[in-house]
């Protein structure tokens, strides 16, 4: 039996939030604003925001990292770590809007998830 797209996003979030700490307030922070800072900034750029904070807080390290090894589960011809944002720019517009589109929807889970299961107290 076959999963749909849907569930499989499901079941990853559901995975890379379970290893996050369950009082991880910033990473629930972090989850619930990058929606709108993709937004607001565009995807390149948001993009390139968490790499340049990756280094200097885990948050950040951990959705970049997220974010990344869903699209490379979704087989999008992405690359790790640097590579990823050279990689963005040398897209079609159509490979460009399907990354966007299909890291706005992971992030909707990760956000579900991260709601659910990060103490909030």
């Amino acid at each position: 039996m076959n999963k749909s797209l849907e569930i499989l996003r499901a079941d990853y979030a559901y995975e890379c939030v379970s290893k996050v700490a369950e009082n991880n307030k910033k990473y629930l922070s972090l989850v619930r604003s990058f929606p709108i800072i993709i937004h607001n900034n565009g995807y390149m750029a948001a993009i390139a925001y968490l790499f340049s904070k990756k280094e200097k807080e885990k948050e950040f390290k951990l959705l970049y990292g997220h974010i990344i090894d869903w699209l490379k589960k979704r087989e999008l011809n992405i690359e790790k770590g640097e590579e990823f944002i050279s990689d963005l720019t040398k897209k079609s517009n159509e490979e460009y809007r399907l990354i966007s589109k299909e890291t706005t929807a992971f992030l909707i889970w990760l956000k579900r998830f991260a709601e659910g299961m990060i103490t909030n107290g």
